[in-house]
């Protein structure tokens, strides 16, 4: 039994995860574990018969270990002590230190010294205080709230002071850290957070203003994490609050900018229709015609508000590139032979010429320099084929057979409607988009859509 009682002993030394060593009376190492091996980087033959104070103990503490060792062999009570330790590479780091001395009588006849190492718990300690500082010093609020009625806040970071207020004032079960944000925003808010919870994010971004201490408005944007319990239920929301008053400043203005940007374009877009009209008053509402079918096909077609918009100021000016085709070509009320036909043709590249010189938030330019290209390739000038034709000139090509079907030129009287969509039928797929085609066709023969302006 005592034999057995030895090996489980042996086995606990060994493998005991706190570094333990053996020591005599005098201090000299009789027997020290792997932990200790492996903390201290030491083989065993070289620690057997060394001071252990020689071993594990720095230069600046070592008076303090003697007295340490002094007061131990006395037979006095030693409590647990932080002491710095030393490796054998020279490197310092903290412990944590007991003695289990084994007594002769009143002398101590040996003792076993565990050293555990707490350099995890200080790095621990150490990134939490720099986390802290980091926090302190930051822009960044940290906030959790309480999924409960009026959202009380559980806990916000000591920074919230560079908005005036301090934490204590904030917290709370009755909510207050509403009471900071502007009024006109919170119903907003809280109806913003419904809706995410029921949508069941997981993570989802608030914008809104908070009114300072000082009566400052600021813009911040709140980055929230939802936390849930196990049954899926919201318990908290948890994040971080930005001061964005900057970037909602620039993008005020750079709003304001585009707003006079756009008004701009689409003045200088109504003048050059102006213009092309009345190069060819035989023509007259043929642009305008154009703009309103590739509008209606746009929004068919489900594209977003801003290309419709954009498409339909394409269409206007179209054929703003005839302002370079001799007027008695554009309005010979006969046929016209190939050198004529081959000038009119080049309307769509002295459009493109023409629209490039100026700065468009849009490829304005190519979708008039492509507005005859087909997708078998038969188009002109350039041959263009699939996918290589802008969506926004497929749109305008096809508007642009059926308004020239319909309506009345020098050279023939109006085809009329049905033969225009006849005409579509027969080239979509190959020269015309079939999905173009169909939201077309859907326009006049199910919605009633009307070509017609004033």
């Amino acid at each position: 039994m005592m034999d057995r009682e030895k090996a489980l002993l042996n086995n606990l030394f060994d493998n005991i995860e706190d570094a333990i060593v053996l020591v005599n009376a005098l201090g000299a190492i009789q027997r020290a574990n792997e932990a200790f091996l492996k903390l201290f980087q030491y083989a065993t033959h070289e620690l057997l018969d060394q001071n252990v104070i020689d071993i594990v103990v720095p230069d600046f503490f070592k008076r303090r270990a003697v007295s340490i060792a002094r007061s131990i062999n006395r037979g006095d009570e030693f409590a647990r002590t932080i002491v710095q330790c030393v490796r054998k590479d020279g490197t310092f780091f903290p412990c944590e230190f007991s003695v289990v001395p084994f007594f002769s009588g009143k002398d101590v006849e040996s003792a076993f010294l565990v050293f555990h190492d707490l350099t995890r718990e200080h790095d621990r300690d150490e990134q939490l205080y720099y986390a802290m500082t980091v926090v302190k010093e930051s822009s960044v609020v940290l906030f959790r709230w309480k999924a409960e009625e009026g959202w009380p806040v559980e806990y916000v970071s000591e920074n919230i002071s560079q908005w005036g207020y301090t934490p204590v004032e904030i917290k709370g079960e009755k909510g207050p850290f509403l009471s900071i944000i502007k009024e006109e925003d919170r119903q907003r808010i809280l109806q913003q957070v419904q809706k995410h919870e029921e949508a069941g994010d997981e993570e989802f971004s608030l914008e809104y203003r908070i009114v300072t201490r000082d009566g400052k408005n600021i813009w911040v944007d709140a980055r929230t994490t939802v936390l849930r319990d196990k049954k899926g239920k919201i318990i908290y929301l948890q994040g971080t609050i930005s001061d964005v008053s900057f970037r909602k400043e620039v993008e005020l203005a750079a709003s304001q900018n585009f707003s006079k940007v756009l008004r701009a374009w689409e003045q200088t877009i109504g003048v050059m229709a102006l213009i092309a009209e009345k190069k060819n008053p035989l023509t007259l509402g043929h642009q305008k015609r154009v703009a309103i079918l590739s509008r209606a096909i746009a929004e068919e077609l489900g594209l977003p508000d801003e290309e419709i918009g954009n498409i339909e100021k394409a269409a206007l000016i179209h054929d703003i590139g005839e302002v370079e085709i001799p007027s008695e070509i554009l309005s010979k009320p006969g046929p016209l032979n190939e050198v004529e036909y081959n000038l009119v043709q080049t309307h769509a590249e002295a459009g493109y010429i023409i629209l490039s010189r100026i700065e468009f938030p849009w490829p304005l330019a190519e979708t008039v320099y492509q507005h005859h290209e087909r997708l078998d390739g038969s188009g002109y000038p350039r041959g263009l084929k699939g996918d290589e034709i802008l969506l926004s000139a497929r749109i305008i090509g096809v508007a642009d057979i059926v308004e020239a079907m319909c309506s009345h030129r020098p050279y023939r009287p109006a085809l009329g409607l049905t033969e225009a969509l006849e005409e579509l039928d027969r080239l979509k797929g190959s020269a015309l988009d079939p999905q173009v085609v169909d939201a077309c066709v859907c326009l006049f023969k199910k919605k009633g859509f009307n070509i017609t302006i004033e």
